[in-house]
């Protein structure tokens, strides 16, 4: 079965970018396997679109164990990346690995700390979790080619969770007052999500 998700996630990837994608295999010690496909966005917005291919395997339990016959929603994670970012598909592959490794629920407004920078040189060093539809509309205007929609593969649902690398300063101060009003913040001041070596929004 978990086969067969992850062969209709990357159909359904390649469908909605038109194209095939780049790859990485990425591999932990106990844990399986996870691939990042990197596809060209498409001409609303420039860069590379980064999605993870092995989350979905399971369900997501909350439980540091395979639990294959337990309910729980599957999902995938993508990135929007403007230009090279190195070592971005290893970290994208160690968030994904999560939900095995340390019983991690991906879910809307989450924020995931990582063990170092998203990328080689960014300042960023985590994530804040989103749903498309919970995303500003402004926002998602500019930002459209990463949102794919949610997959029906016939045995329930994948979502692609959009993931929004963020500085250790704007995680601690999302902690406080909210995963949306530190993307209200970014909107305010016109931040590129997609510059992986971008600063951090002022918070004052």
């Amino acid at each position: 079965m978990g086969t067969d998700v992850l062969s209709a996630v990357e159909d359904a990837c390649r469908d909605f970018f038109g194209t095939a994608p780049d790859r990485a295999s990425i591999s932990f010690l106990g844990v399986e396997p996870i691939e990042v496909m990197r596809f060209v966005a498409n001409d609303e917005v420039d860069g590379y679109v980064y999605v993870t291919k092995g989350m979905s395997r399971y369900p997501m339990t909350g439980a540091e164990e395979l639990l294959t016959d337990v309910e729980g929603p599957r999902a995938e994670l993508v990135v929007h990346c403007r230009g090279e970012a190195e070592n971005l598909w290893r970290q994208l592959a160690i968030l994904a690995a999560a939900p095995v490794v340390e019983g991690l629920v991906f879910q809307p407004g989450a924020l995931v700390d990582l063990t170092g920078p998203i990328a080689e040189a960014s300042r960023c060093t985590g994530v804040v979790v989103g749903r498309p539809e919970e995303v500003d509309p402004e926002f998602r205007s500019k930002h459209l080619s990463a949102f794919i929609p949610p997959l029906d593969w016939g045995a329930g649902f994948v979502e692609f969770l959009q993931v929004f690398p963020a500085t250790a300063n704007e995680l601690a101060w999302a902690r406080v007052k909210g995963a949306q009003e530190l993307h209200r913040r970014w909107i305010e001041a016109g931040t590129d999500l997609s510059d992986v070596h971008r600063v951090g929004v002022s918070l004052s």
